[in-house]
């Protein structure tokens, strides 16, 4: 058996490996999964509670829009088709 041969030397970097490319992006994966899950869900729930009070799809979208940061939700940055910075005003 392969592991029959190898001492307790051998072991430590075989585990620090495995961690280290399976333990930590399977941490990372599942904690973004369930971060996005977690905003998608409040989402939806704001916006049946806006249903339920009555407002209408153009009253929500105006409440949606007007509340959001700067810097998207919880800071982070939108995600934007284009260039990615301001741009130039031009020559005159």
């Amino acid at each position: 058996m392969i592991f029959a041969e190898l001492d307790a030397g051998d072991i430590v970097p075989i585990v620090m490996f495995g961690c280290l490319f399976g333990v930590i992006p399977l941490g990372y994966f599942i904690f973004s999964t369930v971060s996005t899950v977690a905003v998608r869900w409040m989402d939806n729930r704001l916006k049946r509670k806006l249903l339920d009070r009555g407002l209408s799809v153009d009253e929500i979208e105006r409440v949606i829009n007007a509340g959001e940061l700067p810097g998207g939700i919880f800071g982070r940055k939108k995600k934007t088709k284009g260039p990615h910075r301001e741009p130039v005003p031009p020559v005159k």
